[in-house]
């Protein structure tokens, strides 16, 4: 253990360059590739590490590319090199006790061992958390920047990394958290317009697990299509679909949700033996959909009355928006980038407990690295999630074991 003497503390972000298995195709967009960002933070002989998910931008949804982390990882970086060089007298003053009062810090880190701080190692953490949600950082324009959350995602991660390092704990127990022995994961099998492509891809994904997950877009008979060849795989694989959710991106109005509704009860019956939830029917600007809020609370009702669920994911980016969206979902969609990180995650946890809502943990295309951060978080989901980001990056792409 290094106590007395200026141990080397480096922030680093790079670019992490993904090949997927295959497109992964929603109702906005088809890549094969991703440029992820990965932040390294080594202090002394202790590494933690951290990514971010970075999918095509989308406005009022997806918000931040490679050189936005770039902008708001360099200006955390330089305020931490600024004080760095105090933090041994504040140290010794016991500074860092003011930070564990934070309300943040008070609510979400419950752990008596993380405030228990007897070494200057065991202050770090405190002090990169400090400096993270104390600072105020801009974009490219001298604007508060609109991507803060998914760039604290990449920071919080590799901070709750390197303090499981200091402590020699997995992140479950450093949040007081259950092991997340006994939730599932689903596979995504994204929209392709070459059918036989999807239903290789959900192929791939039965190797892992029964549980699948089906990107759709507004056309809703060739949606029918796709879920009717991919019944009939299971079938000829003798294999029964536990569970199976429907995510439509944002692409559908409540019109089209009923269509779709109705085109199943006529056309695919059987699938509602499988069907647990429909995600993201509604846009993603949260205004407009306010604006038909009751027709959205009849398709809740509708799908309600066939055991579907109704979650959302893009419409609700932080936990101050779940209020809103309550009455319209039966839950919601957690991921670190939209949530601001880990704190964030909790956060929204407990805003969705208090709301009566469920709870689905999602995540972004990335490797093994950020799908076990989010795994570990697992227990405050109501089913599971979707944790199958690194399932669909090619092996020569991945850096990290989960």
């Amino acid at each position: 253990m290094m106590e007395e003497d200026a141990t080397l503390l480096a922030p680093t972000v790079s670019k992490y360059h993904l090949e997927l298995r295959s497109a992964f195709g929603t109702s906005h967009s088809s890549t094969k590739t991703r440029t992820n960002a990965i932040i390294t933070i080594v202090y002394g002989t202790y590494e933690g590490h951290g990514e971010v998910g970075l999918p095509p931008k989308k406005k009022g949804c997806y918000l931040a590319d490679y050189d936005d982390i770039q902008n708001f990882f360099d200006q955390y970086s330089k305020i931490v090199s600024e004080e760095y060089k105090n933090f041994k007298s504040d140290y010794k003053q016991q500074a860092y006790k003011e930070w564990m009062k934070t309300d943040l810090f008070r609510e979400l880190l419950t752990n008596p061992e993380l405030s228990d701080v007897k070494t200057i190692d065991q202050a770090i953490p405190w002090f990169l958390l400090k400096i993270l949600h104390s600072s105020n950082f801009t974009d490219q324009d001298g604007n508060i920047p609109k991507y803060k959350n998914a760039a604290c995602c990449g920071i919080e991660m590799a901070i709750f990394d390197l303090w499981g390092s200091i402590l020699q704990k997995p992140l479950f127990e450093l949040l007081n958290l259950s092991p997340p022995t006994t939730k599932v994961s689903f596979y995504t099998a994204a929209l392709n317009d070459d059918i036989s492509e999807i239903e290789r891809s959900a192929e791939f994904g039965l190797k892992h697990t029964p549980h699948l997950k089906i990107k759709l877009d507004s056309n809703i008979n060739q949606g029918l299509t796709i879920l009717t060849r991919l019944l009939s795989l299971y079938q000829k694989k003798d294999l029964k679909p536990v569970t199976w959710s429907i995510d439509a991106n944002a692409a559908w109005d409540p019109k089209i949700s009923i269509e779709f509704l109705n085109l199943l009860k006529f056309k695919l019956p059987d699938f509602f033996n499988y069907f647990y939830m429909l995600e993201q029917p509604f846009g993603v600007d949260l205004e407009e959909v306010l604006v038909y809020k009751e027709q959205w609370q009849v398709v809740k009702s509708e799908y309600e009355k066939h055991g579907v669920l109704i979650f959302a994911d893009e419409s609700v980016s932080t936990f101050e928006q779940m209020s809103l969206m309550k009455d319209l979902v039966h839950g919601v969609n957690i991921k670190l980038e939209k949530a601001g990180g880990i704190l964030g995650a909790l956060k929204a946890a407990k805003e969705a407990e208090k709301l009566g809502l469920k709870v689905w943990l999602g995540s972004m295309v990335s490797t093994r690295l950020s799908c076990s951060c989010s795994a570990h978080l697992l227990s405050l989901a109501t089913i599971g999630g979707d944790l199958d980001g690194d399932l669909l990056v090619k092996e020569e792409s991945q850096f990290f074991e989960g």
